[in-house]
């Protein structure tokens, strides 16, 4: 089953999106993600706001090797899920200045998800000024195989440790028997 998603860019190289605005109608009802990247590579987003809160899942959703970008002066409005989901080889990237403006899901920051493209690693990215609007600690989850312990620098962030421990296990399980685990 595919995802249907409001803005994605997929199989990208070198592009520069400036001063995107995305605001769906119904709060992002009826979407899955409604900010994708899949396999972006050496590209900037410079001031995206993601304005939903109603998506099924997150506000910002990147996997498939998306690596080398540049994401600056993000604003994002959580979905069911999460603000922000990183997974499948999503390395050597930069985060500076993302805002989000609400808690979603059981985290705001998700890194490391099963995906059905494939298992990469997610290493060497880089998380400054990282922050809840209502200056709240930004709640980051990882599992422990697929993804290394993000570092933030000027950041107020809470590691979720034991929910990645769950997750970890989830998402291996989920690995080793993919048809069996939803």
């Amino acid at each position: 089953m595919s995802d249907i998603n409001y803005q994605s860019y997929a199989n990208v190289d070198g592009i520069v999106v400036e001063n995107l605005v995305l605001s769906p109608p119904n709060q992002g009802a009826g979407f899955d993600d409604l900010f994708k990247n899949s396999h972006v590579t050496n590209s900037v987003f410079d001031g995206v706001t993601v304005n939903g809160g109603k998506q099924a899942e997150n506000a910002m959703d990147c996997n498939n090797g998306t690596a080398g970008n540049t994401y600056r002066r993000l604003k994002l409005t959580p979905g069911v899920e999460c603000a922000v989901l990183l997974k499948d080889g999503f390395c050597k990237n930069t985060i500076d200045d993302l805002e989000i403006t609400a808690h979603g899901g059981d985290s705001d920051i998700y890194i490391g998800d099963f995906s059905d493209q494939g298992g990469a690693k997610c290493t060497s990215n880089t998380f400054n000024n990282v922050r809840m609007t209502d200056g709240s600690a930004v709640r980051v989850s990882w599992t422990f195989f697929r993804a290394e312990k993000p570092r933030f620098t000027n950041s107020k962030i809470s590691y979720q440790y034991l929910l990645s421990a769950v997750r970890t296990i989830y998402v291996e399980a989920k690995y080793l028997f993919p048809k069996l685990i939803p």
